[in-house]
């Protein structure tokens, strides 16, 4: 099967989109840990206790994993493509794996 030119672009545009799902999805995670820890700010949440504060996972992105605890916490993920992504507690997101 021989590829068109169309195909052939759209391959580098679907590994970005599913980066940036990946990156949306570690600052989204980070953001609901956040607005969960103002009911309890020693509290640390786990990935299925953070859709009431404003996490749902997009399609395509492995679920987040949170690392650490309440004072000092990682959101991370690994895209459809391999990337790793990360956010810490006083950080944006980052390519990576947690610190």
């Amino acid at each position: 099967m021989t590829e068109t030119a169309s195909q052939l672009t759209l391959e580098p545009q679907r590994a970005a989109a599913a980066d940036l799902a990946a990156k949306s999805d570690v600052a989204n995670a980070k953001t609901a840990v956040i607005a969960y820890q103002t009911n309890d700010p020693l509290a640390f949440p786990t990935v299925t206790e953070l859709g009431p504060w404003g996490y749902t996972a997009s399609e395509g992105v492995p679920t987040v994993t949170l690392t650490g605890g309440a004072t000092d916490f990682c959101v991370s993920t690994t895209s459809e493509t391999g990337s790793a992504f990360h956010a810490t507690m006083t950080s944006s997101v980052e390519e990576g794996a947690c610190p």
